[in-house]
């Protein structure tokens, strides 16, 4: 009788437990196979390149719109806004009258406000890059192309009627320094801070070629950079310059 009693209550454990070991058995198997999904997910997104984040560029280019007679006389305006519509942007001439200044007078820059028109399809692709690339229609006529187009939060009217610029907005006013090439110039917005100054480059495409000499301290070369405390560096594989501020 103990012997079945034994036995009784053995079954009875058995019964009891094997449902409960199924169950955790069941878990574990679970718990793996959602890490095994978790990993494999985790490695999948590794492997997709990060979406770079959208930057907000200070500039945008002014251009002629093309027409089927080659006329160019309406402007337009490549930019890094897909909504620019019914906004404003600065329009400022660069010249070497502005070299080392950093606060400006309406004769100095000769500043205008240029309002967006509608998206349009006939602007000048040669002044697109490949961060400007929506292109607009503009409400002002002109050689705009010899203009810098700047975003109307970089740029700031003070009490006194002086205008300064700040394009990475850190309250310090850049100073600007304009060079000649036979058919650009090269305008930099070198921060008035004493450590690592920041500097911003933008090359101006004109719509005509400078004849004659070009003053040395004024050119874009070793005189100017050097004048201006910019460092130029050549990358030997594009041929494209990267510039600094010393």
């Amino acid at each position: 009788m103990n012997k079945n009693f034994f036995l009784l209550i053995m079954t009875i454990l058995f019964t009891a437990c094997s449902p409960t070991d199924k169950n955790l058995s069941n878990q574990n198997k679970e718990i793996e196979t959602q890490k095994k999904i978790e990993v494999s997910k985790a490695e999948i997104e590794e492997s997709i390149p990060a979406k770079p984040e959208a930057v907000d560029q200070a500039f945008s280019t002014f251009a002629f719109q093309e027409t089927p007679d080659g006329h160019l006389t309406n402007n337009c305006i490549w930019t890094d806004d897909p909504n620019a519509q019914n906004k404003q942007y600065w329009s400022i001439l660069p010249s070497s009258m502005l070299n080392g200044k950093a606060k400006f007078t309406i004769e100095d820059l000769t500043p205008s406000k240029v309002k967006i028109g509608q998206p349009i399809k006939n602007c000048n692709e040669a002044y697109k890059n490949d961060t400007a690339n929506y292109a607009y229609a503009i409400n002002k006529s002109g050689d705009l192309v010899n203009a810098v187009a700047l975003k109307l939060d970089r740029m700031t009217q003070n009490a006194d009627h002086t205008y300064t610029i700040d394009l990475n907005k850190n309250s310090h006013p850049e100073k600007i320094y304009v060079c000649y090439n036979m058919e650009s110039l090269d305008v930099f917005f070198i921060d008035s801070v004493s450590q690592n100054p920041y500097l911003e480059h933008i090359n101006v495409r004109l719509s005509y070629d400078i004849d004659g000499e070009i003053d040395p301290e004024i050119s874009c070369g070793k005189v100017f950079y050097q004048k201006s405390g910019i460092i130029a560096k050549e990358d030997p594989k594009t041929g494209e310059f990267h510039y600094t501020a010393q």
